[in-house]
């Protein structure tokens, strides 16, 4: 039996070395990224616990990047996620995509980001997902391949591409 298929049968032995084995590498991750100390327990925890439920929800059964690649780009994503919270606004109140236009107020066309919310939101999930990832977040291709489940960096990079193309479409109509 494989790592990931006892992960999923929940085997403790598995669970714990797993858990043992990456965790200071996760912790010297995070600190480049600068995740403050007292926090990296948690954010550990968290996308641990993350990473379980995808195994145990079968998203990981072809994986084929290392398990602690995939664990990484969970915190990362978490983490991008957290830190620029304050400085965006939502999108809508059941939106989990935000966006921040501050440093650009000054620059941009009157009545762009209402115009570019709405046409992000006309989207297919995946899409939403995959720009969300690569352009908020900062996930690199390698990291959505692992995180998301795609077949590989050409798949990711090509359905970005359409994504963008797409939204790009919608915004000069």
């Amino acid at each position: 039996m494989n790592r990931i298929e006892a992960l999923k049968q929940g085997d403790p032995s598995i669970t714990r070395m797993e858990y043992e084995t990456n965790r200071e590498g996760f912790y010297a991750f995070m600190r480049k990224l600068g995740a403050a100390e007292d926090s990296l327990p948690d954010r550990y925890q968290d996308a641990f616990i993350i990473l379980l439920e995808n195994i145990r929800k079968g998203r990981l059964d072809q994986l084929e990047a290392r398990l602690s690649t995939y664990l990484f780009a969970i915190g990362k994503y978490s983490y991008f996620n957290s830190k620029k919270q304050q400085d965006w606004i939502p999108l809508d109140e059941n939106s989990e995509v935000r966006l921040s236009w501050e440093p650009y107020a000054n620059s941009l066309p009157e009545g762009f980001t209402e115009k570019l919310e709405q046409q992000f939101r006309l989207l297919g999930r995946k899409c939403q997902e995959i720009l969300k990832a690569f352009y908020y977040t900062g996930l690199k291709l390698d990291e959505i391949v692992s995180s998301m489940g795609y077949e590989n960096k050409e798949t990711v990079k090509s359905q970005k591409s359409r994504c963008l193309q797409q939204l790009k479409k919608q915004m000069r109509s």
